[in-house]
């Protein structure tokens, strides 16, 4: 988990660009726009973002991959990271975090357990990894999912627009990011669109979307976000409260460069939580 906020935003977008400033007459360039919105993440108190994650690769699709059913959750604030995503049926399928106000750090799967471990026992160097976790975690959130201007060189024939559109009275600018992806694997040439909703206003995100076509087929949706919301309260438990909790350790391992928190149970390893030092 180099970070859990990164990786979940990576695995959604698996690639993505930067962002500017608005002005009445013409928007800004594609990259401008993105990049304010990163800027605009990275500044929130907290995040709530309701998502569906790209599952890759996957055989059964024309495309090679395909928008999962579940429905994800991410939570970004002050004291809490958090990532549950739920099956249609209901059931969870993958669930981790870090509540500094409990101390817990989980791990689930679809299994149904979820490891549970103590940040507490680890004393002052503990909850420093922690809290440099926590926050920085918006940040890395933008930087996964926004980029830095370098994340669709991947594409050929690559092209971009932005379009200004009004929606329920909110001027909306439209960022869309198209291109081919060669799968070597298939030797066929993946055509992916990548479409950004951003508040004209306030310079935010509101919606992602990303699409995927090959010849003779119809484009499909493969991954999305459908909702974000900005500086709104973070629930107080956000480790789901189902499935079977087992119990977990921390250790720290520490490098020139980084401070990690392994999570194991038993022989069993969980995963890790790295930060700078």
């Amino acid at each position: 988990m180099r970070r859990l906020i990164y990786a979940m935003a990576f695995l959604l977008l698996i690639g993505l660009v930067a962002a500017g400033v608005f002005t009445h007459s013409r928007p800004p360039g594609a990259k401008a726009l993105l990049t304010r919105a990163a800027q605009a993440m990275e500044k929130a108190q907290s995040v709530h973002v309701v998502l569906h994650r790209t599952d890759m690769p996957w055989p059964d699709s024309p495309v090679g991959i395909r928008m999962s059913p579940d429905r994800a959750d991410q939570w970004v604030g002050p004291e809490v990271e958090a990532f549950t995503a739920v099956s249609p049926e209901g059931a969870i399928t993958m669930s981790m975090g870090l509540n500094l106000g409990t101390g817990e750090v989980w791990s689930g799967s679809e299994a149904g357990n979820i490891y549970v471990a103590n940040l507490r026992p680890l004393g002052t160097k503990g909850e420093e990894i922690g809290r440099k976790e926590v926050r920085e975690s918006l940040a890395l959130f933008a930087e996964g999912l926004l980029g830095r201007g370098a994340k669709f060189i991947h594409l050929k024939n690559l092209t971009e627009s932005v379009t200004t559109e009004t929606r329920d009275g909110r001027r909306v600018n439209v960022v869309t990011y198209a291109g081919d992806t060669p799968v070597v694997s298939r030797g066929q040439l993946v055509k992916e669109r990548y479409v950004f909703d951003l508040d004209a206003r306030s310079g935010r995100l509101l919606a992602y979307r990303r699409y995927a076509s090959v010849p003779g087929v119809k484009e499909e949706l493969v991954g999305g976000i459908e909702m974000i919301e900005y500086d709104v309260p973070v629930p107080t438990t956000p480790r789901p409260q189902v499935g079977t909790v087992l119990p977990a350790t921390l250790r720290i391992e520490e490098t020139a460069d980084t401070l990690k928190l392994i999570m194991s149970a038993g022989d069993k390893y969980i995963m890790t939580i790295e930060v700078p030092k």
